[in-house]
């Protein structure tokens, strides 16, 4: 189980961190595209050169050499975007595997009690829909002290595993905040520029770049807060606890069980500057108030001509 969902992380974060670099190096190379378009020899960045770019096979060179420049600029870009989102998806699958966990205590502790495999997987699975007379021999079992030994220690395990990733997450929170904060303002502030630039220009050849950098920084915006909404929702695992058969347990398991529930109800947010938390409704909040900013900037322009 822990491999399966590891693996599942593994191959999402791989997704985005895919898709989201050819994004930033396309992006990176809408200059190119924009220097072909004029009649010119016009080059993708504005430089002195000591010696005459416009001539072959000058020009071919340089051109080449500033696609290369810009290819490299997108991918470090990306890579740098994909640090926080990386960490979350990690961290949640980290927080499904604890919730596993949780669920399934009383059946290792089961096993590590001598009961059969087969024995265990039929309970598990019949467990709600039969009668537990039928399972009277795995009763019996739970009352020994040696099955509540192992299965108080398997739970301990698990609330050291929750304390730790707690930490985890704190630790998040005091190193990446003030990245967070500085990657949100970043990308508030160009989805800002470029769409009221986007609406404003007058220039066929400009749309076209301006649209797609537009769109750039908001999915940038949305891969931030969504992740962080990954990390909120898995992190979230009482509902899970609830499918362990806890109230077959001893009077002292029990009790563990419910201090032990009131603690995960505790929700961990990832914050950017200690300001908002990640989260799918800061993104719809964002892009709301994006358009306000747009829409007054576009007022204001028309006023003053």
């Amino acid at each position: 189980m822990e491999y399966i969902t590891m693996e599942r992380s593994s191959k999402l974060s791989d997704k985005f961190a895919y898709y989201w670099t050819c994004n930033c190096i396309v992006s990176s190379l809408m200059p190119t595209i924009f220097s072909l378009i004029g009649r010119k020899k016009d080059l993708p960045i504005v430089a002195w050169f000591p010696y005459n770019h416009q001539q072959s096979p000058w020009y071919e060179l340089t051109y080449l050499w500033q696609v290369f420049c810009l290819t490299t600029l997108g991918t470090i870009y990306a890579v740098l975007d994909f640090v926080f989102p990386c960490i979350a998806i990690l961290m949640s699958q980290q927080f499904k595997i604890l919730g596993s966990n949780f669920r399934n205590n009383i059946y290792k502790a089961l096993l590590e009690s001598e009961v059969s495999k087969n024995a265990v997987l039929e309970f598990s699975d019949n467990l709600h829909t039969c009668s537990l007379s039928e399972y009277e021999d795995i009763l019996v079992i739970t009352r020994l002290p040696k099955f509540r030994r192992i299965n108080a220690n398997y739970f301990k395990k698990n609330v050291q595993h929750h304390q730790l990733l707690l930490k985890y997450c704190d630790d998040i929170n005091n190193i990446l905040s003030t990245f967070l904060m500085g990657k949100i303002s970043a990308a508030i502030f160009n989805t800002v520029f470029m769409a009221f630039s986007l609406i404003t220009t007058g220039e066929q050849a400009m749309i076209f770049g301006l649209a797609t950098y537009v769109m750039s920084t908001s999915v940038e915006l949305l891969i931030y807060t969504y992740s962080g909404q990954i990390l909120t929702q898995s992190a979230d695992i009482l509902w899970t606890m609830y499918e362990a058969p806890w109230y077959l347990c001893d009077l002292h398991f029990q009790k563990m069980f419910n201090i032990v529930q009131m603690r995960v109800c505790k929700s961990v947010y990832t914050r950017a500057g200690n300001y908002f938390s990640m989260s799918a409704s800061a993104y719809i909040t964002f892009m709301k108030a994006l358009g306000s900013y747009v829409a007054l900037l576009k007022e204001l322009t028309e006023r003053e001509k």
